[in-house]
Parts: C-alpha cells; structure tokens; sequence
C-alpha cells in the first residue's frame, strides 16, 4: 500500500504464490489477554495456534490493495522479481494455521 500510494508499483518476489494466514491484530490481542488468564479467563496450559486457517498470497493482497486503492488495470501493477539466494534458504512460501480442535 505504501509503495502504492507513493506512486511506486508494488514488488513481490516471483511469482507472487507466497502466501500467509492473515489474521486480525486484535483477534490477536483478545488471544493473548485469554492465553495470560486476564479478564477473568481460565488459563489451559498448552500449544495454540492462531489463525483463520485460510492463506492467501501475496497476489491476492497486492490484488485487493490496489482494488481497494481504486487503481485502475495497468496503473501500479506488480513489479515481480527474483529471491534472492540469501533469502530463499530460509524462507517460508507457505504459512497457514491449524485450527484442528483435537489435542495433540
């Protein structure tokens, strides 16, 4: 959005398919008060996973802040480019929750 709005495209690294499990900040926010034991919740030790369970790529969310920017086809579209080595032995293409119930 920021690269957006300063008149810039955005960049993704090739070919935008990386996708993450985004999640509301304060969805978040209420977990972790739940997960102290503040605000009266009882606290259940454990492993939790926060999420929707849903990934979307880094296209899709260009895609939707430019929608959302009102850019028309053709302004600002996605400038992709390749990893870097550095960067790619490390790096996740995929991140999304397990919202299973079952303990584990």
């Amino acid at each position: 959005a920021h690269q957006c709005l300063s008149g810039k495209r955005p960049r993704l690294f090739v070919d935008g398919s990386q996708a993450r499990d985004q999640v509301y900040v304060g969805d978040v926010v209420d977990c972790t008060i739940a997960a102290a034991g503040l605000d009266g919740h009882t606290v259940k030790p454990g492993v939790y996973n926060l999420g929707r369970g849903v990934a979307t790529s880094f296209a899709d969310v260009a895609a939707a802040v430019r929608t959302g920017l009102g850019l028309a086809k053709g302004d600002r579209e996605v400038e992709y480019f390749e990893m870097p080595p550095a960067i790619r032995a490390f790096y996740q293409d995929f991140t999304q929750a397990d919202m299973c119930m079952t303990a584990k």
